[in-house]
């Protein structure tokens, strides 16, 4: 057989295309994490189900390599910029992250998403913050005050928008309560839509975020944590 009539010749049938985990996981995060299904992947791949088995256990395992691939990027760079902006950063890229792809609260929730991707990602900031000046303890306690506002923005910001598509705003939801049920059960919270207009904070996690800095701030200065080196 000549070479261009082997190179003509079919390939052997139920021979799978190699592809590797890197790439199904590249797929996996153009779909992002609540959209994960194995035969979509699959067929974007130009593969068989059962290949994407020989490389993760489920679709769970395969949310978790996601999960660990985006929080890597979110991963903040130390510049050598000040300890406030550097949790700035760090909270608006998880905002990001969890907010395109909301399922991954879910595997946060149950501890789900790869076991040592937190506590590796938890160390880069705390050694961030103790080159500032911080002690591990008061690192640590300020970084998770960080995360909890961010966490409890990016289900604020999940609930904003379903009751947006719902009643068009939140004053839209009192209104639909107010009319369902009188005036007369929710008048403080009627007053205070009327009032300010949709609660501004509801899914941004920037005003809590400055309260935690800056009640870090007001302590430090109050000598009750050691203070940061100035950058």
């Amino acid at each position: 057989m000549t070479g261009a009539a082997a190179s003509l010749s079919p390939k052997r049938p139920g021979r799978p295309r190699r592809v590797t985990l890197e790439a199904v996981v590249d797929a996996a995060c153009e779909f992002g994490v609540d959209r994960i299904e194995m035969g979509p992947i699959a067929d974007r791949l130009g593969v068989g189900v059962g290949t994407l088995y020989r490389l993760v256990r489920d679709r769970d395992h395969l949310v978790q390599l996601v999960a660990a691939r985006r929080s890597r990027t979110a991963k903040v760079v130390d510049r050598g910029q000040s300890w406030q902006d550097a949790l700035r950063e760090r909270a608006e890229s998880s905002f990001r992250v969890f907010t395109t792809s909301p399922d991954l609260i879910g595997h946060v929730m149950t501890a789900s998403i790869s076991d040592d991707e937190d506590p590796l990602m938890t160390e880069a900031v705390l050694r961030l913050l103790v080159d500032r000046g911080f002690s591990p303890v008061d690192a640590l306690n300020l970084y998770q005050a960080v995360q909890q506002v961010v966490a409890g923005a990016v289900v604020g910001h999940g609930f904003k928008r379903a009751i947006d598509a719902r009643f068009g705003s939140y004053g839209g939801l009192v209104r639909h309560v107010d009319g369902a049920l009188g005036p007369d059960r929710i008048p403080l919270l009627r007053a205070a839509i009327e009032a300010g207009g949709d609660p501004p904070a509801m899914g941004d996690y920037r005003p809590g975020l400055e309260l935690v800095l800056s009640d870090y701030e007001r302590r430090i200065a109050s000598g009750e944590i050691s203070a940061p080196k100035a950058v």
